[in-house]
């Protein structure tokens, strides 16, 4: 318990220092804009120094405390210098917030209060412990979460600085990784694994519902606006519900039927946007475009950095093009232009995106400033991308693949079942801002290539993976699907006030459906058992911190708590990574049947200890044993 307080509170001291920073900040962004800026860069700063000082002292209590008192440092200098200046009458002029009425103020908790509640309850399931041992929720996560938690595990307890892959020892590890290393600082210093993701994971969630917010009132002009895109974006799907209302129908007109639609909405039978299909047309459709909730957001974490880090770029961009004042015009296209730049250890996929749309913006919009956001940008994520580039993923990459994951389907219909209405209504939106010369949809145009090009390139090993490029044309988009429905949710008439709540539930039922889902005990599984989390204690206490263990290539083995290197992990990771495994693959085969080849492929890997089941193929009767927990054995076979 004290470990998870104090933990809290380093996250909170990076918040903190970064929200104060962000009043350092000129004239230009808002109180809101500065709370959600400043957690976001908080946290990131946080992780950023975690990774200097790990990289200097490894893992330990003088790690966790020097990294402890660099934050506690500079929060008393930012509280220090923002005093002087009140003292002083000088600093950055911030707009005064308008006095609201009573009622626009509890509309105002309630919404906020609202997405921290649902965004808690989704964070608390993300690593849950019972009697079953360690699960997780929702059910996309299980794959994702276990390599996840090697990935913490190996800064946390491994000390794995420089990066090496905790799945596949031996090569650098170049994944965007730092959204993992904050995670791991409050593990390192003691707190449990759900106390670590809720105080990672809630601020940056609750930063992007600020920013989306931001993003309407400067894009389109109304913080309703931007309220309403958040809904859309979050509660994303296609026509999936469809499904949901065929099973429905066939209930409610049953003599039982009330019960059973209780006990139908109580244990949703299936997912709504992802993992299965749609008859549409004449055609069975795969639903592949996931909820943003349960199948980005939790899964893939680097996106809860990615989502409100873009989101703040477009905003600095937008003022960058729409400010008269030259000044203004300089820091806000610089600020885009670090944030750029510290994006590929945040988000690889976010950087891509960002360079993707910086360059036709710039030429549109072109004013001698956008030298400000290239030079930094490019200054600071040259050495990230050189990191990152040292895999061997380029070989699959750029690949020309169209139409994404719709296959033989026709294109139309596929993005229609899983986009639902929100490609009709964004087209409608902008031929209507054509016509009216609204100058807004030259700005938005640009982002239309994160549409397109995912459309038609891998821009991943795994072709789904195109999906972290579609989600910020999702985002961006949102604003302008919110347009559509803010229209006719406020028109004078009865039935367009009407259609625009149609609209409204169309657009995020079928995402609803999935995020109630992912709530529910349905999709609560378990990830690891109580004999691994005792197999992976054991682990920690008798191995080396840089240990090398060789173990069944497994998803969710016990060693991916322990820190420890895996020789190969397991084989769908690597393959999404674009990891070629098929030689130690074999070899490893060679090795767990300890053939005669085993020796001497055991010491040309140089593995340290072998991880077996009550089966051990002879390593008894020829190396030591460490300890057996249950039925599983570990022998020690190195030096």
């Amino acid at each position: 318990m004290v470990a998870d307080i104090l933990a809290a509170v380093i996250i909170l001291m990076g918040i903190g220092s970064g929200v104060g920073m962000m009043w350092w900040w000129p004239s230009g962004l808002d109180r809101g804009e500065r709370v959600s800026f400043g957690a976001v860069i908080g946290l990131a700063g946080l992780a950023w120094i975690g990774l200097v000082v790990l990289m200097l002292t490894g893992p330990g209590l003088s790690a966790w405390l020097t990294i402890a008192s660099l934050e506690a440092v500079l929060l008393a200098l930012v509280g220090f210098s923002l005093r002087h200046q009140r003292q002083s009458g000088r600093g950055a002029s911030t707009a005064q917030a308008a006095v609201r009425p009573g009622y626009r103020l509890i509309f105002r908790y309630l919404w906020y209060g609202g997405w921290l509640l649902l965004f808690g309850w989704i964070t608390w399931r993300v690593a849950g412990l019972d009697e079953s041992g360690m699960t997780t929720a929702p059910a996309n996560n299980y794959g994702d979460m276990a390599f996840h938690l090697s990935v913490i595990s190996s800064f946390a307890f491994g000390g794995n600085l420089p990066p090496e892959s905790p799945i596949f020892a031996g090569i650098p590890f170049t994944y965007p990784f730092l959204v993992d290393l904050l995670t791991a600082i409050p593990i390192g210093m003691g707190a449990g694994w759900r106390t670590s993701f809720m105080v990672v994971n809630l601020p940056l969630l609750m930063a992007l519902v600020g920013i989306m917010e931001s993003l309407g009132r400067r894009l389109a002009g109304s913080a309703m606006i931007g309220r309403l895109a958040l809904f859309v974006f979050v509660f994303n799907g296609g026509l999936g519900f469809l499904r949901f209302s065929d099973e429905l129908r066939r209930l409610v007109g049953r003599s039982e039927g009330l019960n059973e639609v209780a006990g139908l909405l109580a244990n949703l039978p299936e997912s709504y946007t992802i993992n299965n299909s749609l008859h549409l047309a004449g055609s069975e459709i795969a639903l592949r475009y996931g909820n943003l909730v349960t199948s980005l957001l939790i899964p893939q974490r680097s996106l809860l950095f990615g989502l409100p880090v873009v989101g703040m770029i477009v905003i600095l961009w937008h003022l960058g093009v729409s400010e008269e004042d030259r000044s203004v015009r300089r820091r806000v296209l610089w600020g885009a232009g670090l944030l750029t730049g510290v994006l590929p250890l945040l988000h690889a996929h976010g950087f891509l995106a960002v360079m993707m749309v910086a360059i036709p913006m710039a030429l549109v919009f072109w004013r001698r400033e956008w030298i400000g956001f290239f030079v930094p940008a490019l200054i600071l994520a040259l050495p990230q991308a050189l990191w990152l580039s040292q895999s061997g993923v380029r070989r699959s990459l750029f690949e020309w693949q169209r139409w994404w994951e719709a296959g033989e389907a026709n294109p139309a219909l596929f993005w229609l079942a899983n986009t639902g209405l929100f490609l009709v209504v964004l087209m409608a939106m902008m031929a209507l801002m054509w016509w009216r010369k609204d100058r807004r949809l030259l700005f938005y145009l640009p982002f239309l290539l994160w549409f397109i090009i995912p459309n038609l390139v891998r821009l991943a090993p795994w072709a789904w993976d195109n999906i972290k490029i579609f989600v910020y044309w999702a985002m961006i988009s949102s604003v302008v699907v919110g347009q559509g429905v803010a229209l006719l949710v406020s028109g004078r008439r009865m039935i367009a006030r009407g259609a625009g709540v149609a609209l409204l539930v169309i657009l995020t039922l079928s995402g609803l459906l999935d995020v109630w889902r992912g709530l529910s005990p349905v999709e609560k599984v378990v990830l690891l058992t109580r004999e691994d989390l005792r197999v992976a204690a054991r682990l920690r206490e008798t191995t080396e911190a840089r240990a090398l263990i060789l173990h069944a290539p497994i998803h969710n083995s016990p060693v991916i708590l322990t820190g420890r290197r895996s020789l190969m992990g397991y084989p769908g990771h690597l393959w999404s990574h674009g990891i070629d495994y098929a030689e130690r693959e074999a070899d490893l085969r060679e090795m767990m049947l300890l053939t005669p080849r085993a020796p001497d492929l055991l010491k040309r890997y140089g593995v340290g200890y072998v991880l077996t089941g009550e089966d051990d193929t002879g390593y008894r009767d020829r190396y030591p044993l460490v300890f057996v927990e249950g039925g599983t054995r570990l022998y020690k076979v190195g030096e």
